[in-house]
Formats: C-alpha cells, sequence, structure tokens
C-alpha cells in the first residue's frame, strides 16, 4: 500500500514535536511531578467530556503523569471556568473551555467576574465542532434555497429550537433570520424535550450538533440541508457551507485547552507541544472522527487570536439579532 504525502507529513510533525519535546524536557524541571486537573465546565456524557477524557487519556500518557477529569457543570460553563482563573498559575488546573463558554455567554450574562480570554492562557485548539441546519422531513425543503423561499411565503410557519436563549445554535437562527430576512419562532428546550419535539414536527428546523444530526440524518428522520461553518462533515461528505447561499454566514464551535493567567512559559510551552502530538495521533483522529470533531490546527498564538476574532465576530451577531436575556 503506497503512503500518501499527507501522512508522510504528518508522520513528519509528529516526529518533529516528539523530538522538541524531548530534548527541552530536561530544562523544564520536575513539570509535572503530581497529576493533572481537567475541568470541564460541562455534564459527564456530553460531547465535550468525551473528548476531553480522550485527549486526557492521550496527554497524560506523554506527560507521564495522570490527568483527572473534574466535571463542573453550572452557569453556562463559566463556574467551572472561575476555579480555574483563580486556581495557581502552575499548570496542574486546566480547563477545556468552548465557544459557548468563551465568546458567545460572557456577551450575554451578568455576573461573570473575570474576562474569559485576558484572565485565562490559551494553550492550543483542541477540536472544531460542525454545526449542521436540520429540518424535519415535513418541512417541503431539500435546499436552503428552497427552505428560504418556504419560510418567506409562509411567514411564521416555522420554528426553530435551541438548547436556551443566547445559546450558540440560538444565535444561529437568529442571525439566520437577520441575513435571509425571514420570520421564524424560537423555541428554547432542554435536550430530551428538545429530540422529541423536533422529531415529531412540534418544532421544524435546528442548527444542531453534527454528532447528534448525523445519525438522525442517516436514519431519515430528520434532513441535512447545510453545514454553519466551512467545515466539512465526513459523514455527509456532500454537504454545502451555508455561506453558499447565504453570504457571510460562517459559525464556528470549537474547544480550546487553557490553564490560567501568569502560567509559565516553560510549562505553557510543553503543553503546548505534548499537545499537537497528542491531536495528531492515531488514537486522537480516530476518537475524535467518532464523535465527528475536527482535530484543531492552532499553536498557543494563533488561537489567541483566533479567539479575539471570534470575541468580536459573536458581539456583532449580538448587536445584529439584538438578542438578551429575559
Amino acid at each position: 500500500m503506497r503512503t500518501t504525502r499527507r501522512a508522510w507529513v504528518r508522520a513528519s510533525a509528529i516526529l518533529s514535536l516528539t523530538l522538541g519535546s524531548l530534548s527541552s524536557a530536561g530544562a523544564q524541571g520536575a513539570y509535572p511531578d503530581k497529576p493533572i486537573r481537567l475541568i470541564v465546565p460541562f455534564a459527564a456524557g456530553s460531547s465535550p467530556d468525551v473528548s476531553a477524557r480522550l485527549l486526557a487519556r492521550k496527554l497524560g500518557e506523554q506527560l507521564g503523569q495522570p490527568i483527572v477529569v473534574d466535571n463542573r457543570a453550572g452557569f453556562t460553563g463559566h463556574i467551572g471556568t472561575e476555579l480555574v482563573v483563580r486556581s495557581p498559575p502552575d499548570g496542574y488546573t486546566l480547563v477545556l473551555g468552548a465557544s459557548s463558554t468563551h465568546v458567545v455567554s460572557p456577551q450575554v450574562l451578568k455576573g461573570i467576574r473575570y474576562h474569559t480570554i485576558d484572565d485565562l492562557t490559551a494553550i492550543g485548539l483542541v477540536s472544531r465542532i460542525p454545526n449542521v441546519l436540520v429540518v424535519h422531513p415535513s418541512v417541503p425543503a431539500h435546499t436552503v434555497p428552497e427552505l428560504l423561499a418556504y419560510a418567506k411565503a409562509n411567514p411564521g410557519r416555522l420554528s426553530f429550537a435551541s438548547l436556551g436563549i443566547g445559546s450558540n445554535l440560538h444565535l444561529a437562527g437568529e442571525w439566520l433570520k437577520v441575513k435571509a430576512g425571514i420570520d421564524m419562532t424560537h423555541v428554547p428546550y432542554n435536550a430530551q424535550n428538545l429530540a422529541n419535539d423536533l422529531l415529531s414536527d412540534r418544532v421544524q428546523l435546528m442548527f444542531d450538533n453534527a454528532i447528534t444530526a448525523v445519525p438522525n440524518v442517516k436514519a431519515g428522520t430528520l434532513r441535512a440541508l447545510a453545514v454553519a461553518s466551512e467545515d466539512a462533515v465526513a459523514d455527509l461528505p456532500d454537504l454545502p457551507p451555508m455561506s453558499r447561499f447565504v453570504p457571510g454566514f460562517s459559525l464556528s464551535a470549537w474547544t480550546v485547552l487553557f490553564g490560567p493567567k501568569g502560567l509559565p512559559e516553560e510549562v505553557a510551552r510543553r503543553l503546548e507541544r505534548e499537545l499537537r502530538i497528542a491531536l495528531a495521533s492515531d488514537e486522537i483522529q480516530q476518537g475524535f472522527a467518532r464523535q465527528v470533531l475536527i482535530p484543531g490546527d492552532l499553536d498557543a498564538a494563533q488561537t489567541t487570536r483566533f479567539m479575539r476574532d471570534e470575541y468580536d465576530k459573536w458581539a456583532g451577531i449580538l448587536r445584529d439579532t439584538g438578542v438578551t436575556l429575559p
């Protein structure tokens, strides 16, 4: 079997990163010399939690210390995040943040006592999470243009679901209304009732995480029309991006590994290198693929710039949609 150029490039990257990590290990002293706690500000069993556990196992092997996942859900992820903000900046307490917890909800919620970018150290982008626009089969639309035409001909007829006011998926629907000039009704849900009502046509559409959308699309219980971002969904390779039909419409969901502000340079660089090695490994590549996740490809500096761009982008979306919490 002939090895592809992509495989050679990836193998070379892993070797280079591994050698760099080994050569600097002696200069980094004893870190880490005890277990590391990884705060996951989401419930156990959620997609971020599953990916965090895959990453913790692989990183722990590389670092020679166990990484213990600690689920601290609550206040849209900010209870767990604040624990890390207030932790000693020694590399032994980290957090897996997400677009929802670090750039969207901080601009909607009141009472957050820290800045999600300035008060944390970005170590690297962990994953991109494709979101898919799905509709119930009863909706007479097989493409985005057909959906928009139907919505314009039937103002208020369609309702779209989300997991709460001010959530990423809520704002995606509101932004589509603004950019496409259509009228739809938002219906917020908890996870269980949302699935039941969407599959039974009580609500007609939503932007959904690919991991939950793909099984329903393959089963024929929902119809996929587009990907919200420019990322391709491997299980739905022919699915077009929304921007093809609604210019400028591109929304990314993602996760990032953070430490507290003031993380020592040598510790931050060690974690950054090990993260990149882990994300390039077969174990993470295959595990993330099962979760319909795209492994991150940005280093620490690129991740910080990416987050600031995302923060500004969502600020604009909030202005455009006028969404506020009741």
